[in-house]
């Protein structure tokens, strides 16, 4: 498959960031014009292509400029066809694509094309021009973000057929055994929470510098290994038996490969590789793999990797055998695929998928060589994970009263056949891992 990307969500023609569960024909209204006006804008959203490949790094300067150019012309459709609060959204979302890709366009042209664009993002300690371009909007929660993950969220709503979750917990009766562990958003603090929904406290964590995030549970669900600080990201790893927390290096999208090693990406950005670490800091060498992304376990001679073409942005999922770096693709798409994670039964995995259709976005369950994927959420999710009986899944999605706040997410809990919902947390909360049940 050839590498393929969106720029960045930061250039693409929506932000790719919205939670929902369920499908529905889209808000109903009682009258006829706003039925007119909704069908108009609707009409502009149905006559995109959602899936055409985004230039990657490889393509020419001027590829990428009509490619920008086409992506102009369909923010201006979909703002020229809104009403209302959304046309105000979808105005602003026009001017902060156009800026951010003026704004690319530039960096391309002084580097002297993509490829040394991505060596000037690496030099500057990024580990992927998509993270560089990122960087063009002030950060990650600005409300320039805000403004354009809401006018996507409200889009596949109004056309769509999406729907946010409700926001209500399950009851003790029919909420699922087990805890779950949420991070506070941008802060330092774990939280323990009843699958109901009920805050349990706060875990112990001293001199965890914030934020954490990255959070991944050991297969006997013993330790809790998570990254923290705002730069140089260093691994702790708190052992839920004991509270004993220690740090010992600095990594990249650290998970579990055992109860004693972690599959971690190894390096500074621009030459990093994947390889198995100890919590001490030491790491395998016959076990590195040349490849950007990050790596799963899959079993004791295989791994998971979302592989990522020449800017960093993953685009499929790859079973590659350890021994001898043999690659085989699972899943390709032109989403963008993350966290693959092997459910209990060792048949099953769930991903991430980002696409530039909200609808087509979200959690996938799988077979574990990638046929009969199942949608579990529509719109994307954050950091799914297992329940200990492979049952449920819990994920992070954005709270239904903020669409498009970061530091507003909810962890919910869903069975794995979709028919049962629930929300976890209160909104700014993310990152969960699901704890067992203790024993009676």
């Amino acid at each position: 498959m050839r590498p393929r990307h969106l720029l960045a969500t930061a250039i693409a023609p929506l932000l790719v960031a919205t939670v929902a569960t369920g499908c529905s024909d889209g808000d109903e209204s009682s009258t006829a014009s706003t039925t007119a006006r909704r069908s108009k804008l609707c009409s502009v959203y149905d006559s995109i292509d959602w899936h055409r490949p985004s230039p990657t790094i490889e393509d020419s300067i001027e590829d990428v400029g009509a490619d920008f150019a086409r992506l102009h012309d369909q923010q201006q459709r979909l703002a020229d066809a809104a009403t209302g609060s959304l046309a105000d959204d979808a105005r602003q979302a026009l001017a902060i694509g156009d800026r951010v890709r003026a704004k690319y366009l530039a960096e391309r042209s002084d580097a002297g094309g993509g490829t040394q664009l991505r060596d000037r993002a690496f030099s500057r300690g990024y580990d992927s021009v998509q993270r560089y371009i990122d960087s063009f909007s002030v950060g990650p929660d600005t409300e320039d973000v805000i403004v354009r993950r809401r006018f996507a969220i409200e889009l596949a709503r109004s056309c769509g057929g999406l729907r946010l979750p409700t926001g209500d917990p399950l009851t003790d009766a029919t909420a699922p055994p087990g805890e779950i562990l949420a991070v506070r958003s941008n802060t330092a603090e774990i939280h323990r929470f009843s699958t109901a929904g009920t805050d349990l406290g706060q875990l112990t964590l001293p001199g965890v510098p914030s934020p954490i995030v990255s959070t991944s549970l050991s297969p006997d669900r013993t330790r809790l290994s998570f990254l923290a600080g705002t730069t140089d990201h260093q691994l702790w790893v708190l052992d839920l038996r004991t509270g004993a927390l220690t740090s010992e290096t600095a990594a990249g999208c650290p998970s579990w490969n055992d109860n004693t090693t972690l599959w971690a990406s190894v390096g500074p950005p621009g030459s990093s590789y994947l390889a198995r670490i100890t919590t001490d800091g030491n790491y395998d060498p016959a076990s590195r793999i040349d490849e950007l992304g990050c790596a799963f376990r899959l079993d004791s001679t295989h791994a998971l990797v979302h592989r990522a073409p020449v800017d960093g942005a993953p685009v499929e999922i790859d079973r590659i055998t350890i021994a001898d770096g043999t690659i085989e693709p699972l899943v390709a798409t032109t989403c963008n695929v993350i966290s693959p994670s092997i459910a209990p039964d060792r048949r099953h995995l769930v991903v991430n998928a980002g696409c530039a259709k909200e609808v087509e976005s979200g959690v996938y369950i799988t077979n574990v060589d990638g046929s009969h994927r199942h949608h579990l959420v529509k719109g994307s999710a954050a950091s799914p994970v297992w329940s200990p009986d492979g049952g449920w899944i819990t994920y992070s999605g954005y709270d239904a009263d903020h669409p498009g706040d970061q530091t507003k997410l909810r962890v919910y809990v869903a069975s794995t056949d979709g028919a049962t919902v629930g929300v976890v947390t209160p909104p700014g909360y993310s990152w969960p891992v699901w704890l067992p049940a203790p024993p009676a």
